[in-house]
């Protein structure tokens, strides 16, 4: 079986000790996030076995069961059921289906120029890190490498992480489960574009639903998110 490609700073598992040393300065975003209901998905650190994953991933459909979307995949010969409830509880989200999952360009351009000290414009629809604050910038980072679905384009925020950090700081109902799932399914029809998408999420799930399944294949190791301060 073919491997698929690991993208080292995706799905990286933050590390959010407002108390180290190198956090002088962020201990208040720090905090912040801490007490946001992302910390789970943020921080969980599963034991992370390459086949398991890459085995889920490359038997992966999008199926409806119910009128309910799911992807399914298959793991040692078992079915593991992905839909935005199993999300949903699996990653202690804890927000609702009817929440947004998106909000309009001007009000998120307004957002982070009146309120975030913004001091760029908005080229494809992306607001540009580097224009940035310090402490926006770490909370963007966190986002974009550990809950988004990107691989590549770091130094951009798309519409959708942009709508998740204003909605978190303005404490807004927000649809993390949607947009992940949603992130999920594109990896399903990617065809020769698929990689191990949400490592850290697809190992949870397994655990979740087969604790017993005995596991298999190599560890992944050396992943950035695995042993470095990548927050900071």
């Amino acid at each position: 079986m073919a491997l698929l490609e690991i993208a080292e700073q995706h799905n990286m598992c933050a590390f959010l000790n407002a108390e180290h040393p190198k956090a002088h300065g962020f201990r208040e975003i720090l905090r912040f996030v801490n007490r946001s209901s992302l910390v789970f998905a943020l921080t969980a650190r599963p034991t992370l076995y390459r086949h398991m994953i890459d085995e889920f991933w490359i038997t992966a459909v999008e199926e409806v069961q119910n009128d309910i979307r799911t992807i399914v995949g298959t793991v040692g010969g078992q079915q593991v059921i992905i839909s935005e409830q199993t999300l949903r509880n699996v990653l202690q989200l804890g927000n609702d289906e009817c929440d947004i999952t998106e909000l309009p360009d001007d009000e998120i351009l307004d957002f982070f120029q009146n309120f975030l000290g913004y001091t760029g414009g908005m080229p494809r629809r992306q607001i540009l890190k580097g224009k940035l604050g310090s402490k926006w910038k770490l909370l963007a980072h966190i986002l974009q490498h550990c809950i988004s679905n990107r691989r590549s384009g770091w130094f951009e925020l798309p519409l959708g992480t942009t709508s998740m950090i204003m909605s978190l700081l303005m404490s807004t109902p927000f649809n993390f489960t949607r947009v992940i799932f949603n992130g999920m399914s594109t990896n399903v029809i990617a065809g020769s574009k698929k990689f191990l998408m949400y490592p850290r999420f697809i190992q949870l799930v397994i655990n979740h639903q087969h604790p017993y399944m005995q596991p298999f294949g190599e560890k992944i190791h050396g992943l950035k998110h695995h042993d470095h301060l990548t927050c900071l």
